[in-house]
């Protein structure tokens, strides 16, 4: 049986019974190659969305959001204001209605739910509107002494965008394909359990080694999907729920490929 070239077998995955009866029959240590190849490009993209957000996020930062913010001053974990307060902080200055942040450090503050703003910024803590009805919070540590000024914060974004430099871009890659890479691993495992269920469903006497390679391929469609969600900007309801159902249909059409060769 001639090989598929391995990066053939991204579109084929998707659709080719004889190219799961070539990954169960003959590919053996390749399917790890695979997953390699596959989270490559999955983590290419995202360093490119995260490069593309970050730049564009730097520009609405410095010449927008900035310069909207007063001088913040922590002492011991207590942060005080001295402006006219609530302040509230928009991401578009034509739209009153798109503030995003509320800072308001009095004893009383006003209230977050009762407002656009999904941050508050208050004396002793950070309020997190999470939806309608639920609120977050994450208080201050008790040693944070600082002065924050917007030269200060120009600073501090400065520092961020350096990180983000190529070389950050580069580090944040590897850490991120390797991470992946080795829990993919892991969840493969026990995607290979069920997938032996369905070996002895069809019958089809792949051994453990085989079934991991099918339960890699299997992967190809939901990191597909998970691709293109990535540069869309809703998420998909349920995510995990439909990305597991997606790998267990295709595991199981590729161990089901592989009957007539048992």
């Amino acid at each position: 049986m001639k090989s598929t070239n391995i990066f053939l077998a991204i579109p084929y995955s998707l659709f080719s019974p004889s190219f799961y009866r070539e990954v169960g029959g003959t590919w053996r240590a390749k399917g790890f190659v695979y997953l390699l190849l596959i989270l490559v490009v999955y983590c290419l993209l995202w360093v490119l969305l995260l490069s593309h957000v970050v730049g564009r996020l730097e520009g609405v930062m410095q010449t927008h959001i900035i310069p909207q913010m007063p001088t913040i001053t922590f002492s011991q974990g207590v942060a005080s204001v001295n402006q006219k307060m609530p302040i509230y902080i928009q991401w578009d200055k034509y739209d009153k209605n798109s503030a995003f942040l509320m800072i308001d450090t009095r004893e009383n503050p006003a209230s977050l739910q009762q407002s656009s703003a999904v941050v508050s910024l208050q004396k002793t803590k950070l309020l997190f509107k999470e939806s309608e009805n639920k609120i977050s919070q994450k208080a201050y540590p008790v040693r944070l002494n600082m002065v924050l000024t917007q030269q200060e914060m120009n600073t501090y974004l400065a520092r961020t965008v350096k990180w983000l430099s190529p070389l950050g871009l580069a580090y944040a890659f590897t850490i991120g394909l390797f991470a992946m890479y080795f829990f993919n691993i892991i969840v493969a495992f026990i995607y290979a359990f069920i997938g032996f269920w369905f070996n002895a469903l069809h019958k089809a006497k792949l051994d453990y080694l085989s079934i991991l390679n099918v339960v890699f391929v299997a992967f190809t469609p939901t990191l597909i999907l998970r691709s293109i969600f990535l540069w869309l900007p809703f998420r998909l309801p349920y995510a995990v729920l439909i990305y597991t159902a997606i790998t267990i249909s295709y595991l199981f059409f590729g161990i089901k490929a592989n009957r007539r060769v048992s």
